[in-house]
């Protein structure tokens, strides 16, 4: 509801509307930490939640790898960083088989490439055969 202000201003506490940081298209108050939209054709248009349950984040350049999500996030077609399958370190999207990293202290630290020329895989158990590669 934004307080009935306009895309790119919030509702500050004294009930007058703010402008959002230039970042956002929308957002919660002042600080480039509390978008809750991102201007698609600024040049951070990825919205990155600093936090798992953040109603608000930083808008982010695309241009990073991993759209300048966190790591252990990517960077959904929305534009929003969704979380990484927990067994990945680094992914491509929310599969276990798009992992393009692995967590050395996890239980599934080697990472296996499901093809010969993937960029992603499967984070895999180390107790198995040949720490399981193809």
């Amino acid at each position: 509801s934004h307080g009935n202000c306009q895309p790119g201003w919030y509702a500050a506490v004294d009930k007058d509307c703010q402008k959002c940081h230039t970042s956002c298209q929308t957002c919660t108050s002042a600080s480039s930490s509390t978008c809750t939209s991102c201007l698609s054709s600024g040049s951070t248009p990825y919205w990155h939640r600093d936090n798992g349950n953040d109603s608000d984040g930083t808008c982010v350049s695309s241009s990073s790898s991993h759209g300048n999500c966190q790591p252990g996030w990517y960077a959904a077609v929305d534009k929003d960083c969704q979380k990484c399958h927990t067994s990945c370190q680094t992914c491509t999207s929310a599969s276990s088989s798009t992992c393009t990293s692995c967590l050395s202290s996890g239980s599934t630290p080697y990472w296996h490439r499901d093809n010969g020329n993937d960029s992603d895989g499967t984070c895999v158990s180390s107790s198995s055969s040949h720490g399981n590669c193809q």
